[in-house]
């Protein structure tokens, strides 16, 4: 089993540390931020995010880590700049280490130009010319249970969720396919949705049809007993200058493959209450057809704020506490139905 780096680690990355134990043929060694990002030089992870989990630390010692593991995980981060990466990698490659990166990475480099060899391995980039692949026969019928994850928007514990089930199928022997919400699915053991759901060059009917026959063909394949789905982005518009791509990806997914349970993961702001929900259960079916049947609430919230004349959107993360008190308060003991 090899040991494992990641770099630059951020809050979006906290499931490696949270999950470790689940990692697919690796061992975490160990999560590097990028240079003094979160304002300390170690920490334990849960500082991070304000759960305050405790277990495995994080460093901005690049240099002394990278001695101690066989693979680094390159991810996206707004805290670096693309061409910076590079410099890194060199050190990578002076030291005999596997350099993966993550899909979204790997694009942005490509976009700058940098040449991407094969010595790098790319995650997300599985099934990347299904499309092109696959012979279509209209809409299937899927006959294995589908479970679906979704999210209000961006930063909403989905990818958390997806874990969390796949621990628990496996756990009790059941054989699980898994398509996850985010590219580093693939170094937990399973694929990301297909690349080509993200091609504006393809027609949203042609993706619908495209992502069904792909999924049962995999059916076919693999004979699951449940298909975990973890659906990207958000359902609806954040407001009318964020607007989530307009549920674009929820709205593909739910016409492709219709769920037997879905999961919808919501922000924790401090008004929340059951109507709340109810009128989102209500949006969830007559939008996506899905019905809802589990709320989940992230430790998130978002706000949006004027800065230099221009909006930004912010995601602020709650301390666990903060978030059981909202749920204990608002919440608790009352039905959605």
């Amino acid at each position: 089993m090899k040991k494992l780096l990641v770099f630059p680690f951020d809050i979006h990355n906290i499931p490696i540390c949270r999950y470790r134990d689940m990692l697919y043929n690796y061992e975490l060694s160990a999560v590097v931020t990028y240079k003094d990002t979160i304002g300390v030089e170690i920490c334990e992870y849960g500082i991070v995010d304000g759960s305050m989990e405790k277990g495995f630390k994080v460093t901005n010692d690049f240099n002394s880590e990278i001695r101690n593991c066989d693979a680094i995980l390159f991810v996206s981060s707004m805290n670096i700049n693309t061409n910076e990466y590079t410099r890194y990698f060199e050190i990578a490659k002076e030291l005999s280490k596997d350099i993966i990166l993550d899909y979204e990475l790997a694009k942005k480099l490509d976009e700058n130009g940098f040449d991407i060899d094969n010595t790098y391995e790319i995650l997300g980039a599985r099934d990347e010319d299904v499309f092109e692949k696959m012979i279509y026969n209209g809409l299937q019928t899927i006959d294995v249970p589908v479970i679906s994850v979704y999210g209000l928007g961006e930063n909403c514990n989905k990818f958390d969720i997806q874990l969390l089930m796949r621990k628990y199928f496996n756990s009790r022997g059941y054989k699980v396919i898994q398509y996850g919400s985010k590219c580093i699915s693939e170094i937990f053991g399973f694929k990301m949705l297909p690349r080509f759901l993200f091609d504006n060059s393809i027609s949203i009917e042609d993706k619908i049809i495209g992502l069904n026959n792909y999924i049962k063909s995999e059916t076919e394949t693999y004979l699951p007993d449940v298909i975990i789905i973890g659906v990207p982005g958000g359902i609806m518009p954040y407001d009318r200058y964020f607007h989530n791509n307009f549920a674009k990806i929820p709205y593909i997914v739910s016409n492709a493959i219709r769920s037997d349970i879905s999961v919808l993961s919501v922000y924790p702001f401090e008004s929340i209450n059951v109507d709340y929900l109810k009128q989102l259960k209500q949006y969830a079916y007559y939008r996506f057809g899905e019905v809802v049947e589990y709320f989940n609430l992230c430790n998130t919230i978002y706000s949006v704020s004027k800065d230099d004349s221009e909006l930004e959107l912010k995601f602020i993360n709650l301390p666990t506490d903060m978030v059981k008190k909202i749920q204990k308060n608002n919440l608790s003991n009352k039905g959605v139905n």
